[in-house]
């Protein structure tokens, strides 16, 4: 038998393989060309945009104040010390702790402290760690003092329900429960 010719998708496919890189060389030199001013190599060398991490946006105080509320209503180990809180209570809590933080921290850049112990020039991270140990220990002090509140308020309702029993008790027997009559 004599040698077949190599198959026209064979030979389309050697074609293809070796127009490939040219073709690729080609579209990213048109695609350079096509390239905005503003993203030329001379406008990537530039001096980079200063970014400020104080005060936080509003979107980040606000995912501060969610993140505690899902803190404060879900199980963990923080909740289950202490005391989980109801969604709205939670909610009020949230916002008072996250803004009383704020006012502290910003009051600690005004009165100069900040400012003159590590100098602006560390782009707020100094005050964002104030902001972030004030919130935290807020956050601790609120559930411990309504763990608290829930104990004595716990205790009280014992208190009163063993005094009703005593005094039922005393008026069943016909004794008087300050002493004998």
């Amino acid at each position: 038998m004599a040698e077949q010719e190599p198959s026209i998708a064979a030979t389309e496919e050697r074609q293809i393989g070796v127009d490939e890189p040219e073709q690729e060389q080609e579209s990213t030199a048109a695609s350079a060309k096509t390239l905005p001013p503003s993203l030329t190599t001379a406008s990537l060398s530039s001096p980079p945009v200063s970014i400020s991490i104080w005060p936080p946006t509003q979107r980040t105080r606000d995912a501060v104040i969610d993140r505690l509320v899902e803190n404060l209503t879900t199980p963990s180990v923080l909740t289950k010390r202490y005391v989980v809180l109801s969604s709205d209570e939670a909610t009020d809590v949230a916002r008072r702790i996250e803004e009383e933080a704020f006012v502290v921290a910003s009051a600690e850049v005004k009165g100069g402290e900040v400012e003159e112990s590590v100098g602006m020039d560390s782009e707020g991270f100094a005050i964002l760690q104030i902001y972030s140990q004030n919130v935290s220990k807020r956050m601790l002090d609120t559930v411990k003092s309504k763990a608290a509140a829930a104990a004595a308020a716990a205790t009280a309702t014992t208190e009163e329900s063993d005094v009703s029993e005593i005094s039922a008790a005393g008026s069943v027997t016909g004794e008087s429960v300050g002493g004998n009559v």
